[in-house]
């Protein structure tokens, strides 16, 4: 059974598919998907970042809409690029050129992680397209490759920040679709770590941009451990960075359209440093933060979906759509 679509959740979206938002958010997201999936590779004459940076999100995007529709174009597409990246060699996991490409062991990197987590979900959305030798191939990948690496990674460095976060999403996915519980206490050892990165009041040492890139880290680890390992629900601190929805809608100004963007009104916020003024979170971590902090801490739950339909309407073909992570 995947992790990352159960059957009441599935059967949750289907009963919601022919109404308002989900139906639109069903077509772009079917339409998107097939329109990727129609080049061999994850890139083409329309991306903007190189293929590292959109990896995960294409993968994932592209397998969550073979879950649902089974699009046989789809599933070739995401069979192949599933198996060519667990083919590609060590540099490659590595990340680009500019990374570290000679520390004994290795370490991994941002693109290791987002490399990690676009297997690991894809394989567990769409295990059918794959042969036993194809799974085989994958799951060694993850085991041997994108675990080692992250894990190097997070116990090489000293620092508290969103790189943090983020590889412990890759080894988390990783180690959750292939069951690794022997990475289990590592990895929750790791998670107390990363929510320290957050003020008591959730505010964060970067900027917004980067507090939410850490937030989508810490919202993956996270479900993937919920759905992983569901008696883990109390040890979770969720609250350490859903406290943050205080601080981004406290820094969020309004919507307006932005000349050279398109005719959509983009949001704006207070944000510094080498980030854009353009910004909302994640409508990802919006959704998680609504539904998973609602124990923990329902105002700050609250505030996440209010943002959520304020600043993320239902616009889904707005542009671009490969540099969400």
């Amino acid at each position: 059974m995947s992790l990352f679509l159960t059957p009441n959740e599935r059967e949750a979206v289907q009963q919601q598919r022919h109404f308002q938002p989900m139906s639109e958010y069903l077509w772009v997201l079917r339409n998107r998907a097939l329109a990727r999936a129609v080049n061999p590779g994850i890139i083409d004459h329309t991306t903007t970042v190189e293929w590292w940076h959109c990896f995960a999100e294409y993968m994932t995007d592209g397998a969550m809409a073979y879950a649902l529709f089974r699009d046989e174009t789809v599933g070739c597409w995401l069979r192949s690029n599933a198996l060519a990246s667990c083919n590609r060699p060590l540099d490659d996991w590595i990340g680009p050129w500019f990374r570290n490409h000679h520390s004994n062991p290795p370490l991994g990197h941002l693109e290791t992680a987002h490399l990690s987590w676009g297997v690991a979900v894809t394989y567990d959305l769409a295990k059918e397209l794959f042969s036993a030798a194809d799974a085989e191939l994958i799951r060694t990948t993850l085991v041997e490759r994108a675990i080692p690496l992250c894990r190097n990674w997070l116990e090489a460095a000293r620092h508290l920040n969103n790189w943090r976060c983020v590889l412990l999403a890759g080894l988390t996915t990783a180690s959750a679709v292939c069951d690794r519980e022997d990475q289990l206490d590592f990895i929750l050892a790791q998670h107390r770590l990363c929510t320290a990165a957050f003020q008591a009041d959730g505010s964060y040492g970067e900027s917004l941009q980067y507090s939410n890139y850490a937030m989508y880290g810490l919202m993956i680890a996270t479900e993937a451990l919920l759905r992983w390992q569901p008696e883990l629900a109390k040890e979770l601190d969720i609250a350490a960075y859903a406290r943050g929805m205080r601080w981004h809608a406290a820094s969020l100004f309004y919507r307006k359209p932005l000349e050279g963007w398109g005719p959509y009104p983009r949001p704006r916020a207070a944000n510094f440093n080498d980030s854009a003024a353009m910004f909302a979170p994640s409508s990802d971590v919006l959704c998680h933060i609504a539904v998973r902090a609602a124990q923990q801490c329902p105002e700050e739950a609250g505030l996440a979906a209010w943002i959520l339909e304020t600043f993320c309407p239902p616009t889904p073909e707005q542009q671009p759509t490969d540099r969400h992570t």
